[in-house]
């Protein structure tokens, strides 16, 4: 049977614009974050259905703690929006272990136009979009963060696909990216464009790993 998530995805897939390919997918895409490979929180994107569209809502939590003692936490909740194929809006607020940021996309006519917490506003280029990885097409121009609405541009490497292991025990097979530039991390897509992993050095030097749940 195909999702509920293939179908709205059919729809942003169906008209001339970057958007995810229509194939079957979970409804929700939820990752365990690892840190040096001790669990420090989740983050969650759901795909519910809009009046010609989707809205995906993506939630992420994360405190690293010692003991009794939370040394970081981190919050974002972001809600993008697609209609007819296109993306229209992009509403995301983070705590920063204490400091407020936000990130606002809005479409007029043919153009995006961000406003977030790194700076002044701003046009966005024809090719940019959020940086929030389930959508596979990012890998094609710059990133807008969905922290601040920083625009994020970056080097791409295809290095080949890799056999990974999932959390129901099965393994799946996943083409691997090598991001460097405003951005360095890792990014695993399988070949019907689901997001599947991420890796990322934090800035202490630690690495970041998602797998999914």
């Amino acid at each position: 049977m195909i999702s509920r998530r293939a179908t709205l995805l059919g729809l942003v897939a169906a008209a001339p614009v970057r958007a995810a390919a229509s194939q079957e997918q979970p409804d929700m895409l939820s990752f365990r974050v690892l840190r040096n490979g001790k669990d420090i929180g989740t983050h969650s994107i759901s795909f519910d259905p809009a009046d010609n569209g989707i809205d995906v809502r993506i939630a992420v939590d994360i405190a690293y703690s010692i003991g009794p003692i939370t040394l970081y936490r981190y919050r974002l909740r972001g809600l993008e929006q697609w209609r007819g194929g296109r993306l229209v809006r992009l509403d995301a607020h983070t705590d920063d272990d204490g400091t407020a940021n936000f990130a606002t996309i809005a479409r007029q006519g043919q153009d995006l136009w961000v406003t977030g917490s790194s700076g002044p506003g701003y046009r966005a280029p024809a090719n940019a979009l959020p940086g929030t990885h389930w959508n596979r097409n990012e890998l094609d121009g710059p990133w807008i963060s969905p922290q601040n609405g920083k625009l994020l541009t970056h080097t791409l490497a295809d290095v080949g696909s890799d056999s990974l292991l999932i959390g129901d025990g099965a393994r799946i097979g996943a083409e691997r990216f090598v991001i460097n530039g405003d951005v360095q991390m890792e990014l695993w897509y399988t070949p019907d464009r689901r997001w599947v992993r991420l890796r990322a050095p934090a800035t202490d030097g630690s690495t970041i790993l998602y797998e999914p749940m």
